[in-house]
Protein backbone atom coordinates (compact mmCIF):
# COMPACT_ATOMS: atom_id res chain seq x y z
CA UNK A 1 0.00 0.00 0.00
CA UNK A 2 2.70 2.39 0.89
CA UNK A 3 4.68 1.61 -2.59
CA UNK A 4 1.40 2.31 -4.42
CA UNK A 5 1.01 5.78 -2.21
CA UNK A 6 4.90 6.54 -2.90
CA UNK A 7 4.52 5.29 -6.88
CA UNK A 8 0.57 7.35 -7.45
CA UNK A 9 2.46 10.75 -5.51
CA UNK A 10 5.67 10.77 -7.86
CA UNK A 11 3.66 10.83 -10.75
CA UNK A 12 1.31 13.29 -9.48
CA UNK A 13 4.60 15.67 -8.79
CA UNK A 14 5.87 14.82 -12.43
CA UNK A 15 2.71 15.58 -14.34
CA UNK A 16 2.66 19.00 -11.99
CA UNK A 17 6.15 19.82 -13.30
CA UNK A 18 5.80 18.49 -16.90
CA UNK A 19 2.63 20.87 -16.89
CA UNK A 20 4.23 23.84 -15.28
CA UNK A 21 7.16 23.74 -17.93
CA UNK A 22 5.08 22.99 -20.50
CA UNK A 23 3.15 26.48 -20.01
CA UNK A 24 6.30 27.69 -19.30
CA UNK A 25 7.42 27.24 -22.73
CA UNK A 26 3.98 28.06 -24.61
CA UNK A 27 3.99 31.57 -22.44
CA UNK A 28 7.27 32.26 -23.71
CA UNK A 29 7.20 35.35 -25.69
CA UNK A 30 9.63 33.83 -28.60
CA UNK A 31 7.47 30.80 -28.73
CA UNK A 32 4.50 33.09 -29.33
CA UNK A 33 5.67 34.90 -32.04
CA UNK A 34 6.62 31.67 -33.78
CA UNK A 35 3.02 30.97 -33.62
CA UNK A 36 2.11 34.13 -35.54
CA UNK A 37 1.56 32.48 -39.22
CA UNK A 38 3.51 36.10 -40.38
CA UNK A 39 3.63 35.32 -44.06
CA UNK A 40 -0.54 35.12 -43.89
CA UNK A 41 -0.01 38.78 -42.87
CA UNK A 42 2.37 39.68 -45.45
CA UNK A 43 -0.03 37.61 -47.93
CA UNK A 44 -2.83 39.57 -46.63
CA UNK A 45 -1.03 42.99 -47.00
CA UNK A 46 -0.24 41.82 -50.48
CA UNK A 47 -3.58 41.08 -51.92
CA UNK A 48 -5.25 43.97 -50.60
CA UNK A 49 -2.97 45.71 -53.18
CA UNK A 50 -5.19 43.71 -55.74
CA UNK A 51 -8.76 43.99 -54.30
CA UNK A 52 -8.28 47.62 -53.60
CA UNK A 53 -9.22 47.46 -49.91
CA UNK A 54 -8.24 50.11 -48.27
CA UNK A 55 -9.97 48.66 -44.68
CA UNK A 56 -7.32 45.89 -44.69
CA UNK A 57 -4.46 48.71 -44.57
CA UNK A 58 -5.92 50.82 -41.77
CA UNK A 59 -6.00 46.92 -39.97
CA UNK A 60 -2.71 46.58 -40.62
CA UNK A 61 -0.33 49.79 -40.21
CA UNK A 62 0.85 50.81 -37.05
CA UNK A 63 -0.09 54.01 -35.82
CA UNK A 64 3.22 55.27 -36.71
CA UNK A 65 5.05 53.41 -40.09
CA UNK A 66 9.04 54.19 -41.57
CA UNK A 67 7.15 54.25 -45.27
CA UNK A 68 9.97 53.84 -47.65
CA UNK A 69 12.53 55.63 -45.23
CA UNK A 70 9.77 58.73 -44.71
CA UNK A 71 8.06 58.82 -41.04
CA UNK A 72 4.34 59.01 -41.51
CA UNK A 73 1.61 58.09 -39.45
CA UNK A 74 -1.27 55.36 -40.21
CA UNK A 75 -3.80 57.39 -41.86
CA UNK A 76 -0.99 59.00 -44.19
CA UNK A 77 0.43 55.81 -45.35
CA UNK A 78 -3.54 54.74 -46.09
CA UNK A 79 -3.71 57.88 -48.17
CA UNK A 80 -0.65 56.83 -50.07
CA UNK A 81 -2.07 53.58 -50.84
CA UNK A 82 -5.34 54.73 -51.81
CA UNK A 83 -3.60 57.52 -54.77
CA UNK A 84 -1.60 54.96 -55.87
CA UNK A 85 -4.28 51.90 -56.75
CA UNK A 86 -6.71 54.95 -57.63
CA UNK A 87 -3.90 56.26 -60.00
CA UNK A 88 -3.43 53.01 -61.96
CA UNK A 89 -6.60 51.05 -62.34
CA UNK A 90 -4.29 47.99 -64.15
CA UNK A 91 -2.35 47.83 -60.86
CA UNK A 92 -1.67 43.73 -59.85
CA UNK A 93 1.09 42.60 -57.41
CA UNK A 94 2.16 39.40 -56.84
CA UNK A 95 4.88 37.73 -54.56
CA UNK A 96 7.69 35.68 -56.03
CA UNK A 97 9.04 32.77 -54.40
CA UNK A 98 8.97 32.51 -50.76
CA UNK A 99 8.67 34.59 -47.80
CA UNK A 100 11.69 35.31 -45.58
CA UNK A 101 10.69 35.59 -41.82
CA UNK A 102 13.57 37.09 -39.49
CA UNK A 103 12.86 37.05 -35.97
CA UNK A 104 14.60 40.47 -34.60
CA UNK A 105 13.39 40.19 -31.09
CA UNK A 106 9.96 39.37 -28.81
CA UNK A 107 8.48 42.64 -30.65
CA UNK A 108 9.83 42.75 -34.02
CA UNK A 109 9.59 40.20 -36.95
CA UNK A 110 11.02 41.11 -40.77
CA UNK A 111 9.13 39.63 -43.53
CA UNK A 112 11.38 39.47 -46.53
CA UNK A 113 10.57 39.01 -50.34
CA UNK A 114 10.55 40.07 -53.85
CA UNK A 115 7.37 41.94 -55.09
CA UNK A 116 6.21 42.23 -58.51
CA UNK A 117 4.64 45.19 -59.59
CA UNK A 118 2.75 45.53 -63.28
CA UNK A 119 1.18 49.13 -63.36
CA UNK A 120 0.51 51.46 -66.24
CA UNK A 121 1.81 48.65 -68.54
CA UNK A 122 5.02 47.85 -66.92
CA UNK A 123 6.15 44.58 -64.87
CA UNK A 124 9.05 45.65 -62.24
CA UNK A 125 10.35 43.62 -59.29
CA UNK A 126 11.91 44.73 -56.11
CA UNK A 127 13.49 42.62 -53.11
CA UNK A 128 11.02 43.96 -50.46
CA UNK A 129 10.29 43.62 -46.86
CA UNK A 130 7.82 44.26 -43.98
CA UNK A 131 8.84 44.53 -40.07
CA UNK A 132 5.95 43.82 -38.01
CA UNK A 133 5.94 44.96 -34.89
CA UNK A 134 4.06 43.81 -31.58
CA UNK A 135 0.91 46.31 -30.32
CA UNK A 136 -0.80 45.18 -27.92
CA UNK A 137 -1.67 41.56 -28.43
CA UNK A 138 -1.84 41.98 -32.40
CA UNK A 139 1.03 42.62 -34.74
CA UNK A 140 1.08 45.79 -37.17
CA UNK A 141 3.40 46.68 -40.16
CA UNK A 142 6.16 49.34 -38.57
CA UNK A 143 8.23 49.18 -41.70
CA UNK A 144 7.46 48.92 -44.85
CA UNK A 145 10.46 49.25 -47.68
CA UNK A 146 12.64 47.59 -50.65
CA UNK A 147 16.09 47.44 -51.42
CA UNK A 148 16.04 49.36 -54.98
CA UNK A 149 14.63 52.62 -52.99
CA UNK A 150 16.94 52.21 -49.70
CA UNK A 151 20.00 52.32 -52.31
CA UNK A 152 18.67 55.10 -54.03
CA UNK A 153 17.66 57.77 -51.30
CA UNK A 154 21.27 56.59 -49.94
CA UNK A 155 23.12 58.02 -53.38
CA UNK A 156 20.86 61.20 -53.45
CA UNK A 157 22.31 61.69 -49.55
CA UNK A 158 25.69 62.14 -51.00
CA UNK A 159 27.68 63.09 -54.05
CA UNK A 160 29.78 60.91 -54.96
CA UNK A 161 30.50 56.78 -54.09
CA UNK A 162 33.26 55.79 -52.31
CA UNK A 163 36.89 55.77 -54.03
CA UNK A 164 38.14 53.03 -55.52
CA UNK A 165 42.24 52.27 -56.65
CA UNK A 166 43.30 51.26 -60.56
CA UNK A 167 45.92 50.78 -62.55
CA UNK A 168 46.32 52.62 -65.76
CA UNK A 169 49.94 51.34 -67.60
CA UNK A 170 52.05 52.41 -65.42
CA UNK A 171 49.86 54.45 -63.41
CA UNK A 172 47.96 54.17 -59.98
CA UNK A 173 45.00 56.32 -60.32
CA UNK A 174 41.43 56.62 -58.11
CA UNK A 175 38.39 56.40 -59.82
CA UNK A 176 34.59 57.62 -58.34
CA UNK A 177 31.14 57.91 -59.32
CA UNK A 178 29.55 61.26 -59.24
CA UNK A 179 26.21 61.78 -58.64
CA UNK A 180 23.97 63.70 -60.43
CA UNK A 181 22.22 66.54 -58.61
CA UNK A 182 18.84 65.76 -56.66
CA UNK A 183 16.21 68.15 -55.54
CA UNK A 184 17.45 70.04 -52.09
CA UNK A 185 14.42 69.63 -50.88
CA UNK A 186 13.51 66.30 -51.49
CA UNK A 187 10.40 64.97 -50.85
CA UNK A 188 7.94 62.12 -51.79
CA UNK A 189 6.42 64.28 -54.96
CA UNK A 190 9.84 64.84 -56.42
CA UNK A 191 11.20 61.56 -55.38
CA UNK A 192 12.12 59.92 -58.82
CA UNK A 193 13.85 62.89 -60.42
CA UNK A 194 16.94 64.98 -60.88
CA UNK A 195 17.69 68.33 -60.56
CA UNK A 196 18.94 68.15 -64.25
CA UNK A 197 19.96 65.19 -66.19
CA UNK A 198 19.83 62.00 -64.60
CA UNK A 199 23.29 61.38 -65.44
CA UNK A 200 26.46 59.82 -63.35
CA UNK A 201 30.14 59.63 -64.39
CA UNK A 202 33.04 58.22 -63.75
CA UNK A 203 35.70 60.42 -62.83
CA UNK A 204 39.73 60.18 -61.92
CA UNK A 205 42.28 61.38 -59.69
CA UNK A 206 44.06 62.41 -62.90
CA UNK A 207 41.81 65.06 -64.53
CA UNK A 208 43.66 64.28 -68.21
CA UNK A 209 41.98 61.25 -68.11
CA UNK A 210 38.58 61.11 -69.53
CA UNK A 211 35.13 60.95 -67.46
CA UNK A 212 32.91 58.12 -68.18
CA UNK A 213 29.53 59.26 -68.89
CA UNK A 214 26.61 57.25 -67.88
CA UNK A 215 22.95 57.69 -69.24
CA UNK A 216 19.80 56.98 -66.69
CA UNK A 217 22.08 56.76 -63.85
CA UNK A 218 21.58 57.61 -59.92
CA UNK A 219 24.02 55.85 -58.28
CA UNK A 220 26.35 53.00 -57.92
CA UNK A 221 29.99 52.21 -57.32
CA UNK A 222 32.39 51.55 -59.58
CA UNK A 223 34.72 47.98 -59.63
CA UNK A 224 38.44 47.26 -60.56
CA UNK A 225 38.19 44.11 -62.56
CA UNK A 226 41.56 43.45 -62.88
CA UNK A 227 43.37 43.22 -66.28
CA UNK A 228 41.10 41.11 -68.25
CA UNK A 229 43.02 41.63 -71.67
CA UNK A 230 46.28 41.63 -70.63
CA UNK A 231 46.79 45.33 -72.30
CA UNK A 232 48.54 46.67 -68.96
CA UNK A 233 45.45 48.70 -67.58
CA UNK A 234 42.73 47.63 -65.55
CA UNK A 235 39.73 47.04 -67.09
CA UNK A 236 36.56 49.00 -64.80
CA UNK A 237 33.15 47.36 -64.07
CA UNK A 238 29.72 49.37 -62.66
CA UNK A 239 26.40 48.27 -62.18
CA UNK A 240 24.30 51.58 -62.76
CA UNK A 241 21.12 52.34 -60.20
CA UNK A 242 18.19 53.42 -61.44
CA UNK A 243 14.94 54.15 -59.58
CA UNK A 244 13.03 51.09 -60.34
CA UNK A 245 13.68 48.09 -61.50
CA UNK A 246 15.77 44.70 -60.78
CA UNK A 247 16.92 44.59 -64.43
CA UNK A 248 20.32 46.54 -64.94
CA UNK A 249 22.99 46.30 -67.45
CA UNK A 250 26.52 45.88 -65.99
CA UNK A 251 29.22 47.81 -68.02
CA UNK A 252 32.86 47.20 -68.27
CA UNK A 253 34.95 49.49 -69.59
CA UNK A 254 38.37 49.10 -71.29
CA UNK A 255 41.48 51.90 -71.77
CA UNK A 256 42.24 52.05 -75.44
CA UNK A 257 44.21 55.24 -77.23
CA UNK A 258 43.44 57.80 -74.63
CA UNK A 259 39.78 56.99 -75.06
CA UNK A 260 37.29 54.49 -72.58
CA UNK A 261 35.50 52.04 -74.91
CA UNK A 262 33.13 48.67 -74.16
CA UNK A 263 35.14 45.88 -73.35
CA UNK A 264 32.06 43.49 -74.22
CA UNK A 265 28.52 44.43 -74.95
CA UNK A 266 26.71 45.01 -71.81
CA UNK A 267 25.80 42.25 -69.22
CA UNK A 268 22.24 41.79 -68.86
CA UNK A 269 22.04 41.13 -64.76
CA UNK A 270 19.03 40.65 -62.28
CA UNK A 271 19.46 41.46 -58.37
CA UNK A 272 18.57 38.28 -57.80
CA UNK A 273 22.21 37.72 -59.27
CA UNK A 274 24.26 40.19 -56.94
CA UNK A 275 22.33 38.75 -54.11
CA UNK A 276 23.84 35.89 -54.76
CA UNK A 277 27.14 37.31 -55.09
CA UNK A 278 27.66 35.89 -58.95
CA UNK A 279 30.14 38.23 -60.33
CA UNK A 280 29.18 38.75 -63.67
CA UNK A 281 32.69 39.09 -65.81
CA UNK A 282 36.24 37.00 -65.28
CA UNK A 283 38.73 35.93 -67.79
CA UNK A 284 38.53 33.03 -69.59
CA UNK A 285 41.90 31.35 -68.51
CA UNK A 286 40.67 28.26 -70.89
CA UNK A 287 40.52 30.85 -74.17
CA UNK A 288 42.66 33.25 -74.57
CA UNK A 289 41.07 36.52 -76.00
CA UNK A 290 37.71 35.68 -74.03
CA UNK A 291 35.92 36.55 -70.76
CA UNK A 292 33.18 34.18 -69.05
CA UNK A 293 30.34 36.30 -68.70
CA UNK A 294 27.28 35.41 -65.98
CA UNK A 295 24.11 37.28 -66.65
CA UNK A 296 20.47 36.75 -65.93
CA UNK A 297 17.24 35.36 -68.15
CA UNK A 298 14.00 35.07 -67.33
CA UNK A 299 12.95 31.56 -67.89
CA UNK A 300 9.80 29.15 -67.45
CA UNK A 301 11.62 27.97 -64.14
CA UNK A 302 12.03 31.43 -63.29
CA UNK A 303 14.66 34.42 -62.96
CA UNK A 304 18.61 31.75 -64.21
CA UNK A 305 21.73 33.11 -64.02
CA UNK A 306 23.54 31.83 -67.31
CA UNK A 307 26.95 31.76 -68.50
CA UNK A 308 29.08 32.03 -71.83
CA UNK A 309 32.21 32.13 -72.83
CA UNK A 310 32.99 35.79 -75.11
CA UNK A 311 35.37 37.42 -77.64
CA UNK A 312 36.42 40.24 -76.41
CA UNK A 313 35.93 43.31 -78.89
Amino acid sequence: MKNFLYTATFIILLTAVYSCNNNSRSNHPETKTKETDFAKLVTEWNDAHNSKDIEVFKKLYADDVVFYQTDLNKNKCVEKKNMLLKKYSDFRQTIEGGIKIEYISDTEVKCSFVKKSRWNGKTEEYPSYLIFIKVGKDWKIGTEGDSVTDENLKSMNSSTSEKVNIVLGKEKETMWLKFPAFPKNQTEDNFGECDGPCDCYIQFSDPAIPAIKLENCIGGTPVNEGDLNNDGFDEIGILPSWWTSCWHEYKVYTYKNGQWQYLVDPIITHCDQWEEGVDAISKDKSKPGYVTIRYSEFTDEGIEIKTKSVKLK
